[in-house]
C-alpha cells in the first residue's frame, strides 16, 4: 500500500503533464513579444511549436482601429509570414487566432513598439 500512492501520484502527474503539453502555442514572433526595434518592421512572423491554421491576424496602433492582415494561408502551418502595413513610430498589439489539429482554438497578441529603445 505504501508505494501505490506515490506511484498513483506520479501516474497522474505524467497524464497531467502530456495533456498540458498537447496543446499548440506560439514559439516565437518576429518582431519578438514586448521587444522595442528602432525601424519599422515590413512583416510580422509567427512561429508555433505544431502546425495550425492561422484564421485572423489584425496590427493595431495604440487604441487606434484594427487593420487585418492576409491573405492567410488555406492549410495549416507552423510558421507564418505577413506583410505588415507601413507603421509609425508607436506601441502596436498584433492579434492572432488559430485552430491546432485537435480543433483547439488559441488566440492570443504579440505586443511591440516601434521607436527607439528606452
Amino acid at each position: 500500500m505504501k508505494t501505490f500512492v506515490p506511484l498513483t501520484v506520479l501516474l497522474l502527474g505524467l497524464v497531467v503533464s502530456g495533456v498540458a503539453s498537447a496543446h499548440a502555442h506560439l514559439h516565437s514572433s518576429v518582431p519578438a513579444n514586448h521587444s522595442t526595434v528602432a525601424a519599422a518592421p515590413k512583416q510580422i512572423a509567427l512561429e508555433f511549436n505544431e502546425p495550425v491554421q492561422l484564421t485572423a491576424l489584425t496590427v493595431q496602433k495604440g487604441d487606434g482601429p484594427a487593420t487585418k492582415l492576409g491573405p492567410l494561408a488555406d492549410a495549416p502551418a507552423k510558421s507564418y509570414s505577413l506583410t505588415l502595413p507601413a507603421l509609425e513610430a508607436g506601441s502596436y498589439i498584433v492579434k492572432w487566432r488559430a485552430v491546432s489539429d485537435d480543433g483547439h482554438v488559441m488566440a492570443d497578441k504579440v505586443l511591440f513598439t516601434v521607436g527607439p529603445a528606452k
